[in-house]
């Protein structure tokens, strides 16, 4: 929620940037939270699919989110 009232104030797009991935990594964040509580608690979840290619991409849009390349 914090994230969405900096959209309204910040203008620039590197600023935009920063808080959309800011978002995105707080999504990704609680959805692991959810799925480690999930496994503790021994519930059985919906089993699906994974295409390891669009594992790789997230995992390569976490770390360039995270830790972002020098110019």
């Amino acid at each position: 929620m914090g994230v969405e009232l900096l959209k309204m104030k910040v203008t620039d797009e590197h600023g935009q940037k920063m808080l959309n991935t800011m978002a995105g990594s707080a999504r990704r964040g609680s959805d692991m939270v959810k799925q480690v509580l999930t496994f503790a608690r021994g519930q059985t979840g919906e089993r699906t699919l994974v295409q390891i290619k669009h594992l790789i991409r997230e995992m390569q849009k976490i770390r360039e989110g995270n830790f972002p390349q020098e110019h």
